[in-house]
């Protein structure tokens, strides 16, 4: 296998069309390569194969879980949801954290695509709503849950409208289009565990203070007092300066002292910090 092709696709049924990425993926078929597989399984190997012709499959499963091989089972539901667990037991598949059903054929094309750009834990697999809650699969096979209520602008969001969402191809967001909110990867993340939150509340505060640090850079650059900027007092400019998030209107006034475009100003600031 070349050094490129990290990864290894095995289809498991000729009914369904899979789109493997070439660039970093190797796809064999089931019907010529399958006893070869069991005795040697291929290294980051992702089986896809329907519920229903899964027990097919089993001894490649055991083989590929006992040398550390597999990396994921992707299973098309071809059988009522009722009976998915029966499926499972059929096919004494037990390894449940790298197993995912699904119904749309985007699902696993979405899945490969983020490990072949090396983005499987930031993107989204598949999403549903169970109750008041959001469920998420990345596609890295994370599983996450979010209750509606956690959720900014989607808590007064009605019952019936919490479905109508889409998840974007490559999968970096779920879209609601009528309240217009988008969520991300990062977003859940920080909604579910309290170690990310943690960790992207305190890059917050640092980049608020950079960006605090460089409108004060500039601001002496121009040779100007905080008295000079018309329309903010003193200590506005401080608690900004300090690292305070400044609104639009705010970044206006003070493009305006420095007698810039607000873009203009925002380009001179990301310089700043580029040099800091």
């Amino acid at each position: 296998m070349s050094e490129n092709k990290r990864f290894t696709a095995m289809v498991c049924e000729s009914t369904a069309s899979y789109t493997v990425p070439k660039t970093s993926f190797k796809r064999i078929e089931y019907k010529s390569q399958f006893k070869s597989a069991i005795n040697d399984p291929p290294k980051n190997l992702f089986l896809l194969t329907s519920l229903t012709r899964l027990p097919e499959i089993t001894s490649l499963i055991k083989s590929a879980v006992q040398t550390h091989r597999l990396r994921a089972i992707l299973l098309r539901q071809d059988v009522d949801g009722r009976w998915i667990p029966q499926m499972l037991e059929r096919a004494s598949v037990h390894v449940l954290k790298n197993v995912l059903v699904f119904s749309d054929a985007i699902v696993p094309q979405r899945i490969m695509n983020a490990w072949s750009m090396g983005y499987a834990g930031n993107l989204i697999a598949d999403a549903t709503i169970v109750n008041e809650n959001l469920l998420v699969v990345s596609c890295e096979l994370e599983r996450f849950e979010v209750a509606f209520d956690a959720i900014p602008g989607l808590k007064k969001l009605p019952v019936k409208k919490r479905h109508a969402f889409t998840i974007s191809p490559e999968g970096s967001y779920i879209h609601w289009p009528e309240p217009d909110i988008h969520i991300d990867m990062d977003g859940i993340r920080y909604l579910t565990d309290p170690t990310w939150r943690q960790k992207c509340d305190i890059e917050k505060i640092a980049h608020e203070k950079t960006f605090g640090a460089s409108i004060a850079a500039i601001r002496k650059n121009y040779s100007l007092r905080q008295s000079d900027i018309i329309g903010l007092s003193d200590r506005q400019i401080r608690r900004i300066e300090a690292g305070e998030r400044p609104s639009l209107q705010t970044l206006q006034l003070l493009a305006k002292a420095h007698k810039m475009e607000v873009n203009d100003y925002l380009n001179e600031i990301a310089k700043q910090i580029k040099r800091g």
